[in-house]
């Protein structure tokens, strides 16, 4: 409607020719048909996205809106961490489907005849999910700047995290945004084991802070998602590998395992599998 309200008035009382009008249109006409197929990618885009994360809450109900939160989480931290543009809509993707690889794993980890009965076993094909999920989204161009987050997002600053146990920033900045989203959403919301307390989930992650934790994605999330300055809380225990538990004790050897609980970070950190062990 505008480009032919511009084409009507050009060719009216600006008495320009019509050759005139199509060299000032033209552009207008490209740019126009542009955004149109840009547009229809992104809607075209979302939609896939939405049948990866359907596809995720279907076989596993305890993660229905999951995804969404952590997304939301990670959108609102972005700016403050200076993500943006291409980025964020990157970072945006992997936080939707970060965990779409538990689809593989989740027969072996839930009980039933498939699953494996032994605590090492399992805990090695839970972290095989980061790479099951690299496997299922590769070959979708516009969900390639999302790979590394989708792959990293349970690696640890300290190096010991999974599946190829990068340290610091080795780990893709956004991977490092989606370890902190995810474990405050394991954390705040009620799947067996978070609480529901956000203040008390803020002293949790600045615990974690530099061994689990990127310290300054945490500050992050503190200031801009709940608002508590550095200092502002006090620092909780939240049961973890070394603190008196048995170690594997997050994972039962029938039943519902969350894999977002900090506690199950903390277990593969002391499990440790090397070299040829981990996962290619």
């Amino acid at each position: 409607m505008v480009i032919a309200f511009l084409f009507a008035v050009l060719w009216g009382p600006a008495r320009l020719g019509a050759l005139s009008a199509l060299f000032v249109l033209g552009p207008l006409l490209v740019a126009h048909w542009s955004i149109g197929r840009e547009v229809a990618a992104r809607r075209e885009h979302q939609e896939t996205v939405t049948t990866f994360v359907a596809t995720l809450e279907k076989a596993e109900p305890t993660s229905v809106g999951h995804s969404a939160r952590v997304a939301e989480l990670v959108d609102r931290m972005a700016p403050a961490l200076g993500i943006r543009g291409q980025a964020a809509d990157d970072l945006h993707y992997a936080a939707l489907v970060h965990d779409i690889g538990m689809v593989a794993v989740r027969p072996g980890l839930h009980g039933g005849g498939d699953a494996d009965p032994e605590p090492a076993g399992r805990l090695s094909l839970l972290s095989s999910h980061p790479v099951a999920g690299v496997d299922v989204l590769r070959g979708l161009d516009f969900l390639t700047g999302a790979l590394p987050a989708v792959r990293h997002h349970h690696e640890r600053m300290d190096g010991r995290g999974y599946p190829d146990g990068l340290r610091g920033e080795e780990i893709p900045i956004a991977a490092r945004v989606i370890a902190v989203a995810d474990a405050f959403d394991a954390l705040t919301v009620d799947r067996g084991h978070g609480t529901g307390d956000r203040d008390a989930a803020v002293a949790e992650l600045r615990r974690r802070a530099g061994s689990h934790l990127d310290p300054a994605v945490v500050e992050v999330l503190a200031g801009t998602v709940v608002g508590t300055a550095a200092g502002g809380s006090s620092p909780t225990t939240h049961g973890t590998a070394g603190t008196g538990s048995p170690v594997l004790d997050p994972l039962p050897a029938d039943g519902w395992v969350d894999h977002d609980d900090p506690r199950i970070s903390d277990v593969f950190a002391e499990w440790q599998p090397e070299g040829a062990e981990r996962q290619p």
